[in-house]
């Protein structure tokens, strides 16, 4: 896939201890290229590899002593349980190599979506979104922590904003309080508003999302 803009600072390839550019070499045989990716959010090692075969490898490793190396650990054992169904890029081996953690995915063609109001990518992204719940529900690893433990520090903005909108948020015509919208509770089921229409909205229109 290729990058994103860059989010994080990470070693080049070059930069690379030789120790452990040259064991991925000889557990992956000949590299012939290799395109360090700048997207992310850790400082580990993220690459593309192009093999002598013509083969092509994504590669991320991160030091075994470092902090975040148990993230990693758990990345490939999570990766390991997925169903073969799952549309996401097969984990080919993860493995200690010269005192790195690394995981070897299947490198695929592809950009990262744009979310922007009206791009044609939006639909794409909640047809895969949908796709991975159907495949992964029951949740094929069991020991995962449940998100709501893992990421809810992280994901909470939108439900902090409808308990407490702030002060500059924009609001409906002739309101001095912006409406925010619950999720559905059902798929296909119109949301609806935490709190009334102004008096001042035209009779019979309909309140978009803010």
């Amino acid at each position: 896939m290729t990058d994103q803009l860059a989010t994080a600072v990470r070693p080049s390839w070059d930069e690379l201890p030789q120790a452990l550019r040259d064991g991925l070499a000889a557990r992956l045989g000949g590299i012939a290229a290799a395109d360090t990716q700048s997207g992310g959010f850790t400082p580990g090692l993220a690459v593309r590899l192009r093999l002598a075969t013509g083969e092509r490898v994504f590669a991320e490793g991160i030091p075994a002593d470092h902090v975040l190396a148990g993230k990693y650990r758990a990345e490939a054992d999570t990766a390991r349980q997925l169903p073969e169904m799952t549309p996401t890029p097969r984990l080919r081996w993860a493995d200690d190599v010269a005192g790195w953690v690394v995981l070897t995915f299947d490198d695929i063609d592809g950009r990262h979506p744009q979310l922007f109001p009206g791009s044609p990518d939006i639909g794409h992204v909640v047809a895969a979104i949908a796709r991975l719940a159907e495949v992964l529900t029951p949740c094929p690893a069991p020991d995962a922590p449940p998100a709501t433990l893992e990421l809810g520090g992280l994901v909470h903005g939108w439900g902090a904003l409808a308990t407490t909108p702030p002060g500059d948020s924009a609001a409906l015509p002739g309101s001095t309080s912006p409406i925010w919208y619950p999720t559905s509770s059902s798929p296909g089921t119109p949301p609806q508003p935490l709190n009334k229409p102004s008096p001042a909205w035209p009779a019979g229109a309909t309140p978009t999302q803010q």
